[in-house]
């Protein structure tokens, strides 16, 4: 059985999927179509995708098209990751589906380097701490018993 981390960083077993986490699920996954993840997710898995903030935001000024992909991928990964912050989502379900962790060490220089920009140190932090966490479980964290 899979573990979630409390916040006194006590692991509780996980429970199981329900019927509304699939429907979150589901509803998070029309949503993403809608706001056009493929073809941002495209755009951040090209060779043509920057690793620094500095080359970003060169070839991709604020307000650009490349520009709004990383927008559209953090603020979907920050929505998912809100949610799961607050136990809104089943954490298995949720890493079984998306690739977060991959999805964050791709862009993360270029979100440290937009929290900067904006003076916001804690944009896009529910995204980073639910990489970390994805991350985390795929390494096997503490308390979680070995196959």
């Amino acid at each position: 059985m899979n573990h979630r981390m409390t916040g006194d960083h006590e692991a509780r077993p996980a429970p199981r999927p329900t019927e509304g986490d699939a429907s979150i699920v589901l509803q998070l996954a029309r949503w993403s179509t809608e706001l056009g993840m493929t073809e941002a997710l495209s755009f951040l898995l090209s060779e043509a995708f920057p690793t620094t903030f500095e080359a970003f935001r060169s070839g991709h000024p604020a307000g650009s098209s490349g520009d709004e992909q990383f927008l559209t991928i953090c603020r979907f990964y920050e929505t998912v990751g809100t949610l799961w912050k607050h136990d809104l989502i089943n954490e298995d379900l949720l890493f079984d589906w998306l690739a977060i962790a991959l999805v964050w060490e791709r862009l993360e220089a270029i979100a440290v380097g937009h929290r900067a920009e904006r003076h916001n140190e804690s944009l896009w932090e529910n995204f980073e701490a639910l990489a970390g966490a994805q991350a985390a479980a795929e390494l096997g964290s503490p308390g979680e018993p070995e196959a």
